[in-house]
C-alpha cells in the first residue's frame, strides 16, 4: 500500500554448497519482509570460486551481503 512503512530489517543466513569443492557455506545479508530477490555474485570462502546466489535486492545493488564459512 502507498505509504506503507516496510517492517524492520531482520540478518537472514543462508546455506549454500560450492559446485566446485563441495563445502558448505553461508551468504548473510540484511532484508525487509516482502522484499524482492536479485542474484549476485558471491565467492565460495573455501576456494574462490565465483557463483551466483539470491539476496535481497537492497543488499545485492549496494553490495551489502556476506559469504562465510558453515
Amino acid at each position: 500500500a502507498p505509504g506503507a512503512v516496510p517492517g524492520p530489517a531482520t540478518e537472514v543466513r543462508e546455506s549454500h554448497h560450492c559446485d566446485q569443492c563441495g563445502k558448505g557455506w553461508l551468504v548473510a545479508f540484511e532484508s525487509r519482509p516482502g522484499e524482492p530477490r536479485e542474484l549476485a555474485p558471491v565467492a565460495c570462502p573455501h576456494c574462490w570460486r565465483v557463483g551466483h546466489v539470491e539476496v535481497g535486492a537492497w543488499a545485492a545493488a549496494g553490495g551489502d551481503y556476506r559469504a562465510e564459512s558453515a
